[in-house]
C-alpha cells in the first residue's frame, strides 16, 4: 500500500502528463498506477492543492538549474519563442528530473537541438547551446593540477622555460563568432544577419574560482598549440608569429591568471 502511495505522489509531482490525466479522469489515472480500492480512497484524500504547489515548485527549481547552466542560450532563445512553453515541452518529454546533472544536461541539449531544427531557428543558437554545455561541464570538472599551481609562484622565465596549460581545458572550433552573442544583447534582426566566421575558443577550469570556467578567444592558434605541446619559450619564439616582447607579455598574463604554469 505504502509503495503505491509513494509512486503516485512521485508521478503526480514530476510528471505533468500524469497530473493532467488525474485531474481529468481520476479512475483512469489510478488504474494505470495499479491502485486497489483502499489505495484509491487514500489517494483521493490527499491534499492535492498542496501537491500542485509542490509540483510547480519542483518544475521551477528544475527550470532555474537549466537556465543557470545555459544562461546565454535561454536569453537568446527567448527572443524566438515562449521560453516557458519550450521548457514545459522538455519536461513533458523527460518528466523524471532526478538524474545526474550531466545526464539531464545531455537530455536538454538533445531536445534543444531538435527544437531549433524543427522551428528553423538560426544555426548559431545550436552553437551557443554547445558553448554553454561545454563551459558548464568544464566548471564542474575538478582541478587536475591544483598542487602544481600552488607551488608555481614567483618563478623566473628564461628561454629554456617550458610552460604547461592547467587542466582541464579544451579548444573548441565554432562556425560562428559567438562573442557577438555573449558580449552583446542582439536583436532578432541582428542575429539573423550574422554570417559564418570561424572562431576558436579556449575553455578552461578556473583555478581561482572553483565553480567557474575561463573562456578565451584564440587569435593565435599556433601559440596555444605550442603551449599545449609544452614547448620551451625559445621554441615558441623561433616560430616568429609575434615579437618577443608580445609573446612574453602574453605568457606572463597566462601565468598571472593561473591559466598556465611553469613546468617543473
Amino acid at each position: 500500500m505504502l509503495k503505491v502511495l509513494q509512486e503516485f505522489v512521485c508521478h503526480y509531482l514530476r510528471n505533468p502528463n500524469f497530473r493532467e490525466l488525474y485531474q481529468k479522469d481520476q479512475d483512469q489515472a489510478l488504474l494505470l498506477r495499479g491502485a486497489n480500492p483502499l489505495e484509491k480512497e487514500l489517494i483521493k484524500k490527499l491534499n492535492h492543492t498542496h501537491l500542485d504547489r509542490t509540483a510547480l515548485s519542483l518544475r521551477n527549481e528544475r527550470y532555474d538549474k537549466r537556465r543557470a547552466e545555459f544562461e546565454e542560450f535561454f536569453h537568446y532563445l527567448s527572443k524566438f519563442t515562449d521560453i516557458d512553453i519550450f521548457f514545459d515541452t522538455f519536461v513533458r518529454l523527460y518528466p523524471t528530473g532526478s538524474v545526474s546533472r550531466k545526464e539531464e544536461m545531455n537530455r536538454f541539449v538533445n531536445f534543444s537541438k531538435l527544437f531549433i531544427k524543427e522551428n528553423n531557428f538560426p544555426e548559431i543558437l545550436t552553437e551557443l547551446l554547445d558553448y554553454c554545455y561545454r563551459v558548464t561541464l568544464i566548471s564542474d570538472t575538478p582541478r587536475e593540477n591544483r598542487e602544481e599551481a600552488y607551488r608555481n609562484k614567483e618563478q623566473t622565465i628564461n628561454k629554456d622555460t617550458i610552460f604547461k596549460l592547467l587542466e582541464p581545458y579544451e579548444v573548441v572550433d565554432y562556425k560562428y563568432n559567438l562573442n557577438l552573442l555573449v558580449e552583446e544583447d542582439l536583436s532578432v534582426e541582428s542575429i539573423l544577419e550574422i554570417t559564418p566566421s570561424k572562431t576558436k575558443f579556449f575553455i578552461q577550469k578556473n583555478y581561482k574560482m572553483a565553480t567557474s570556467s575561463i573562456v578565451l578567444e584564440i587569435d593565435d592558434p599556433e601559440f596555444f598549440q605550442s603551449l599545449s605541446n609544452q614547448e620551451s619559450l625559445q621554441t615558441i619564439l623561433s616560430k616568429g608569429n609575434s615579437s618577443e616582447g608580445e609573446t612574453v607579455d602574453n605568457i606572463q598574463y597566462l601565468l598571472k591568471e593561473n591559466i598556465a604554469i611553469i613546468k617543473a
